[in-house]
């Protein structure tokens, strides 16, 4: 007796969570808090913003806390470049799925 084979038609989904886990220290998706050791000894905390390109690559930009006037801010604007480069993974994803589509 032969199984019978089940075809599931892919979804299109976004390359990123949709809302934050509930682990997640700051609320946003891909931003974290960290500690970092700097030159001399010193401890740095940087908010990381990661991201990944369309191979899988992971990427991350540090903001460092000292050099913003507050931690908020600092956690504010790694979130607001974590929004772009959402976008940008929504626009190389687009950009892969239009290429296969033609072939």
């Amino acid at each position: 007796m032969k199984a019978k084979k089940i075809i599931r038609t892919r979804r299109n989904r976004a390359p990123y969570r949709a809302k934050a886990q509930s682990n997640n220290s700051t609320g946003i998706n891909g931003v974290s808090v960290t500690y970092t050791k700097g030159n001399k000894g010193r401890t740095l905390m940087p908010v990381v913003s990661v991201y990944y390109k369309l191979k899988g690559k992971v990427h991350n930009k540090r903001f460092y806390i000292h050099l913003f006037k507050s931690k908020r801010a600092a956690i504010e604007t790694a979130a607001k470049f974590r929004r772009k480069m959402e976008k940008e993974m929504l626009r190389e994803r687009k950009a892969k799925a239009g290429k296969k589509s033609k072939r």
